[in-house]
């Protein structure tokens, strides 16, 4: 049988007893959320986690419990009675703080508890009871009344979510219908995890185990609440939670406090739960650094290496001088669990030194991000990340088993980008509507399946003519219901960069003003790195006279932190990557459209899209903004839906040799930039036919 029941494995091992019961409950009420091991503390006896909680439309929430099981009734009847008394009470105390779950001065829906044994079935006294699994359907409440925003509530005070989704940070909102109003209400949506998220938060595995999915499905929340969630249980473990882009430090050391007090009142021991960034610097731990001085070995540091090898590979290269110039034997086993955000961005030399510093049966989880920027749309396997062992073999392999937590977890449902910035996002990174090419697209069809997407009509087969659009199962409801498609995404074309600053500058003082945002709710991003402080001060000459901040993460601010209060962010592409804003303003986007590594140039532009939870303005100047505002123009006319011919298997190859050939000439003239500079070479010895396209690639 197939159970429709969701089921949450909070803990690994035999969960025999726990599935039987599944199966029982399954007959007769066939929907609901089935939580095994789930932490929530009874404060009376020290209790951490429960043997199965259950939440249903028709009976509520259910306490099951086995810690009597098989024992003589006789001997622990008082017992079980007083174990009840203690749940039930501890249970109530922490409901009725929660105003969503109260009705005048009591509770919405009372609880119920029940404690399973294979022999007896009887009440014990007006509320206390013990039921065979034959016998369930008997001692089980119906509950009455139970609406759907109280069943949504009550999931949410199981899964102590409802306020660790990222903050809006809004003061109060005069107007409903504002964007300050409407994020409130979007915020106010978010109330629970979904199955896929809940799962993969609650379900670790006694190995290394994989969380995947598109940018916005909650993967950063999910490693956040996972971490938590294993030091709570396991204080005296050495947690790490590390990633590629140093200004998540922040985002996760807020989101895993929250969810730290919320459960127990208190701060994490950040002495046992580290948050490095992977490399570290001359100021800040990292991974690398804290493993070459626990071996004795020299850190490098970031521009030693770049003046060594490239940019690109730099970390790479370094985690791989680690490997080959150290005793693998050597390498102290520092942390019992390892959390990786942004696995795609991460060279697979620092997955082996995480995977040897790691104590057995590596509890490595890594989130991957199948598309963060189109860079490379071939997720890398286990297999190739952890390398392999001195028998040839593979060191780590992931596979789903039935009833035993999951090792691979797919996230598929997007709560940061509305459908169709999402779909104007893959239209553009792929060049879908483009009328030069194609230039990247997924080599297995399938893979639209894969990040929520189905056809309409057509067949995605090389070759074929596709319809694509969102599947609705992946959508959130609350985005067609509160944003308007044509607020929420504009392309401008100005004459001149002048005008367009103007622009931005009435368009914010806008929507501090009569949207009714705050400052940090915005973000504004240039993509051409070269032109970056240039372009920064200019904005700051036009907004810097307002009684709002401008800064600029890891530039003139912080790298640890993106948002600051009452301050707008103003980012490059790469540090913009893993943070999000409600409104996003791409300016200078002509440098987005270009003929040469065209692909390089619209996965820019991809990301930059995907940041925004509810609003996005792309802007330019000249023919080639002109030419991109008219191909969101066609993306439009198609209700953002994605029609075009799948490549053929020959057409894809020639497109990857033509953007890996682009990529190895752009790295060529990175290469030659790097000795202009250095004084390596004078401007003459540089080829004329490569001088142009020297300053127009090497961002």
């Amino acid at each position: 049988m197939t159970n429709r029941i969701d089921i949450v494995y909070g803990k690994a091992g035999d969960c025999t007893l726990e599935q039987e019961l599944a199966d029982v409950l399954e007959a007769f009420s066939p929907e609901g959320s089935f939580y095994i091991g789930y932490p929530i503390t009874v404060q009376e006896e020290g209790l951490s986690e429960f043997d199965v909680l259950y939440t249903s439309k028709k009976f509520g929430l259910v306490v099951f419990d086995f810690s009597h099981y098989g024992q003589s009734l006789e001997k622990v009847e008082k017992e079980i009675v007083r174990h009840q008394e203690s749940i039930y009470s501890a249970l109530v105390a922490n409901m009725i703080d929660r105003p969503e779950l109260r009705k005048g001065r009591s509770l919405a829906t009372q609880p119920q508890i029940l404690s399973i044994h294979p022999r007896f079935s009887k009440k014990l006294n007006d509320e206390a009871v013990v039921s065979t699994l034959e016998d369930l359907q008997n001692h089980l409440r119906m509950s009455e009344n139970l609406s759907d925003e109280l069943y949504r509530h009550l999931n949410a005070f199981v899964q102590r979510s409802s306020s660790l989704h990222s903050p809006c940070n809004l003061n109060f909102k005069k107007s409903e219908n504002s964007f300050g109003g409407i994020l409130e209400k979007i915020k106010s949506e978010i109330t629970t995890l979904d199955y896929h998220q809940i799962k993969a938060t609650m379900e670790t595995c006694d190995g290394p185990q994989r969380i995947r999915g598109l940018a916005g499905t909650g993967k950063t929340i999910v490693l956040a609440l996972k971490a938590a969630k294993l030091h709570r249980s396991n204080p005296d473990w050495r947690i790490l939670v590390t990633f590629h882009t140093k200004t998540l430090y922040q985002q996760f050391k807020t989101l895993i406090r929250d969810f730290s007090i919320l459960h127990d009142k208190k701060e994490p021991n950040w002495d046992k739960l580290t948050i490095m960034h992977s490399w570290g610097g001359l100021t800040s731990k990292g991974v690398y650094t804290e493993i070459c001085n626990k071996i004795g070995r020299r850190p490098i540091n970031f521009s030693t290496a770049i003046s060594k090898y490239s940019r690109s590979s730099a970390f790479g290269r370094i985690c791989t001088d680690l490997l080959s110039e150290t005793d693998i034997n050597k390498i102290p086993k520092i942390y019992d669990a390892v959390l990786i955000d942004e696995a795609q961005d991460l060279p697979q030399s620092f997955f082996e030194v995480v995977y040897f510093s790691t104590c057995h049966p590596k509890r490595i989880i890594y989130a991957y991000d199948e598309m963060q920027s189109l860079n490379n749309l071939k997720m890398r396997p286990p297999e190739e990340l952890f390398g392999i062992d001195k028998n040839n073999l593979p060191r780590v392999t992931l596979e789903n088993h039935k009833n035993s937590p999951m090792q691979d977890i797919t996230l598929d449902k997007c709560y940061r980008n509305p459908p169709w910035i999402l779909s104007t996002a893959l239209a553009f990174g792929f060049g879908i509507y483009n009328k030069n090419r194609i230039v990247q697209m997924f080599d297995n069809p399938n893979s639209w399946n894969d990040i929520g997407y189905i056809c309409k009509s057509g067949t995605i087969q090389n070759g074929k003519h596709v319809h694509l659009k969102r599947k609705e199962s992946t959508v959130p409801s609350y985005f067609e219901k509160l944003l308007d498609i044509d607020k929420s995404v504009i392309f401008k074309t100005f004459d001149s960069r002048e005008e367009e600053r103007i622009w931005l500058k009435d368009q914010i003082l806008f929507n501090l003003e009569k949207d009714e945002v705050n400052p940090e709710d915005i973000m504004i991003i240039i993509p051409d790195i070269f032109e970056f402080k240039n372009e920064y001060y200019e904005i700051t000459k036009v907004l810097g006279q307002f009684n709002f901040g401008i800064h600029s993460p890891g530039i003139v601010s912080s790298s640890e932190k993106f948002f600051e209060k009452n301050s707008i962010a103003v980012s490059n592409i790469y540090r913009a990557k893993g943070n999000e804003a409600a409104i996003v303003y791409l300016i200078g986007a002509e440098y987005c459209n270009s003929n040469f590594i065209s692909h390089i140039r619209r996965n820019i532009l991809f990301t930059a899209l995907t940041r925004s939870k509810g609003w996005v303005r792309v802007t330019g100047v000249g023919t080639k903004m002109e030419s991109l505002e008219n191909e969101f123009n066609i993306i439009k006319e198609n209700s953002f839906q994605l029609k075009f011919r799948y490549p053929t298997e020959a057409e894809l190859e020639d497109i990857i040799t033509l953007n890996d050939k682009e990529n190895s000439s752009r790295k060529h003239q990175r290469q030659l930039l790097e000795k202009l500079f250095n004084n390596e070479i004078s401007i003459d010895e540089i080829p004329n036919e490569l001088k142009e396209n020297i300053l127009i690639s090497v961002a």
